[in-house]
C-alpha cells in the first residue's frame, strides 16, 4: 500500500470518528432538551395546581366572610346557589349549604327517612327497607355505650326481621319495639360519620346511592329541616305537607309575600319536623375554571362558625371535588 493511500485511509477513518462524535453529541443534547422540557412542564403543572389550590381555599375565605358578615345584606344566603367570583385570574363557583335544609343521617326523623327514600326507590317496601337499615345503625352505635338490654334487643331486632328488597316484603317489628329503637338511638346517634357511608347498607346500589348523596347530611342542628333553604326533594320529605304547599313555599322565598297566612299555617302543620335557624355548619363547594386546564378542580369544606372568640370559623374537614362529580 502507498503513503497516499495510508493517508488517504486515515483520513476516513478520523471522519468516520467526528462524525460518531458529532452524532453522540447531537444526541446527547437532544435528551437534555427532551429532559429539561418535561421538567419544565412538570414544574409548570405544579405551580399552576398549586395557584389552584390556594385559590380555591380563597373561594373558602370568602364564603366564610359572607357567612359572618355583620352587614345582613351582605350575607349569602346558604341555599346551594353558586356565586361566580374571579380571583387572581381565576374564575371561582362558591356554593354555600346550610345543612339544616338537608336530610340527617343520625338525627332525621323516621318520617322524614321514609318519605325521602320512597321518592327514588318508588317501592314502599324497599324504602322501608332502607330506612330501617338506618335506624338500626343507630341503634347499634347506641348500643355501643349503652347497658340498656333493651337497646341492644332492639337493634338486633331491627337488623334481623329485614330482608334484601328484592324480595318485596315488609317489617314485622311491632311498634313497641320501633319506639324502643327510636328511643335507643336518640342517646347515641352518631352512627354514621360521612354521607359515604350509606354505599356500605346491604342493597344499596349505586345508581340509587347517586341519586339520594346530594341531598344527605351528617352535620345538621338536630335533625329537623330548614324549610327556607332546603331543595324540593328534601321539602317533598317532610310530613303534613301537600305539593300545592312546597310550590307555595318556593313562591314566598322567591319573594312574593303575598300569602302569609297560609304560609304561616302550612309551616305550623309541619312546625315539629321544622328548624328556622341556619348553621352552625356550613358547606362550603368552591370550583375554579383557569386557562390551561381542562378540568374544573374543586374542594369541598365543613366548617363551624361561633364555636370561640378567637377564629371566625373552625375547619371539620374538606375533600376533593373530582371533575366526574361536578
Amino acid at each position: 500500500m502507498s503513503k497516499m493511500s495510508q493517508w488517504r485511509n486515515e483520513r476516513g477513518l478520523a471522519l468516520v470518528i467526528v462524525l460518531w462524535v458529532i452524532a453522540s453529541a447531537a444526541l446527547l443534547v437532544s435528551s437534555f432538551n427532551a429532559s429539561v422540557r418535561s421538567a419544565t412542564s412538570f414544574v409548570s403543572t405544579e405551580v399552576k395546581y398549586s395557584k389552584i389550590e390556594a385559590v380555591l381555599d380563597a373561594g373558602l375565605e370568602l364564603a366564610a366572610a359572607r357567612i359572618i358578615d355583620l352587614e345582613e345584606s351582605r350575607r349569602w344566603k346558604p341555599d346551594g346557589q353558586p356565586h361566580q367570583i374571579v380571583f387572581a385570574g381565576t374564575r371561582l363557583s362558591i356554593a354555600l349549604t346550610d345543612p339544616n335544609s338537608l336530610i340527617d343521617l343520625n338525627k332525621a326523623d323516621q318520617q322524614i327517612l321514609l318519605k325521602f327514600i320512597l321518592q327514588f326507590t318508588k317501592s314502599e317496601s324497599d324504602a322501608k327497607y332502607f330506612r330501617d337499615l338506618i335506624i338500626a345503625a343507630r341503634v347499634e352505635s347506641a348500643a355501643d355505650t349503652s347497658t340498656d338490654p333493651a337497646a341492644t334487643q332492639a337493634g338486633g331486632n331491627a337488623r334481623s326481621d329485614r330482608q334484601l328488597p328484592a324480595q318485596k316484603t315488609t317489617s314485622k317489628r311491632s311498634e313497641k319495639d320501633q319506639s324502643r329503637s327510636t328511643k335507643a338511638a336518640d342517646k347515641n346517634p352518631i352512627a354514621f360519620t360521612d354521607i359515604s357511608q350509606l354505599r356500605q347498607l346491604d342493597g344499596m346500589n349505586l345508581d340509587l346511592y347517586r341519586q339520594m348523596i346530594p341531598y344527605l347530611t351528617v352535620y345538621s342542628r338536630d335533625g329537623r329541616v330548614n324549610p327556607m333553604t332546603a331543595p324540593k326533594n328534601v321539602l317533598l320529605s317532610l310530613p303534613n305537607l301537600t305539593q300545592s304547599d312546597i310550590e307555595r313555599l318556593y313562591l314566598y322565598r322567591r319573594g312574593d309575600q303575598s300569602d302569609k297566612e297560609t304560609i304561616a299555617a302550612l309551616l305550623q302543620r309541619a312546625a315539629p319536623f321544622l328548624n328556622l335557624e341556619d348553621g352552625p355548619a356550613y358547606i362550603v363547594t368552591v370550583t375554579a375554571e383557569t386557562a390551561g386546564i381542562k378540568t374544573k378542580p374543586g374542594k369541598q369544606y365543613i366548617i363551624v362558625t361561633g364555636l370561640d372568640e378567637h377564629a371566625p370559623y373552625r375547619l371539620l374537614s374538606v375533600k376533593p371535588i373530582w371533575p366526574s362529580s361536578l
